[in-house]
């Protein structure tokens, strides 16, 4: 986990597969799987993708719509009014072929089940995510912390130094990468 958080470029994870198991004519398409938010890492994601793919490959760009509050009477998720249109554009000008899908988020489960279950649905080879998401959004704009001691504040900053090149896992990415299902490309921010 600690060389995943700590790479500069996106990391591939490939899963362990057994000597027996045939390899894929070369002629037969890939099916790529980019999961999406609406977080600024997903154009990275999503151009991290377009750069792995060969002439015959599949890319398939995929949300889960957030649920609405429950006061609410639709989601405030905007990805299918603002993104979704663009990115049916870009693959449509990488001339790609592919698709652009917002999955209603299902009541009972993940969003990292429901990425998992489209995964097996739509036979992906890959899937491409980012490491950090929307989830490390709400936490950098919530609300700041209370005063603390100053006996607390030395221990924070010794802390915070030792972990300056740490990047947080989102909790999306955490599950898919203790359940993978296919080769793993993980897209992070950059540090620049």
């Amino acid at each position: 986990m600690r060389a995943i958080r700590g790479s500069p470029v996106p990391v591939i994870i490939v899963p362990p597969v057994p000597s027996s198991y045939p390899a894929p004519p070369p002629t037969k398409p890939r099916v790529f799987v980019v999961a999406m938010d609406n977080s600024p890492i997903a154009s990275k994601c999503f151009d991290t993708a377009l750069k792995l793919l060969h002439p015959l490959d599949r890319l398939h760009v995929l949300h889960i719509q957030i649920p609405p509050h429950p006061l609410a009477v639709e989601s405030s998720d905007q990805f299918a009014a603002t993104r979704a249109p663009i990115y049916t554009a870009k693959l449509a000008n990488a001339e790609v072929l592919g698709s652009v899908d917002v999955v209603p988020h299902s009541p009972g489960t993940t969003v990292a089940e429901q990425i998992q279950c489209y995964l097996a649905d739509s036979r992906a080879q890959f899937i491409v995510f980012g490491l950090t998401g929307e989830t490390h959004l709400a936490r950098k704009t919530s609300s700041a912390s209370p005063p603390q001691p100053l006996s607390m504040l030395s221990k924070q900053s010794t802390t915070a130094s030792s972990t300056a090149n740490v990047v947080p896992v989102g909790r999306v990415a955490s599950s898919l990468l203790l359940s993978p299902r296919c080769v793993l490309v993980v897209c992070k921010e950059s540090n620049s």
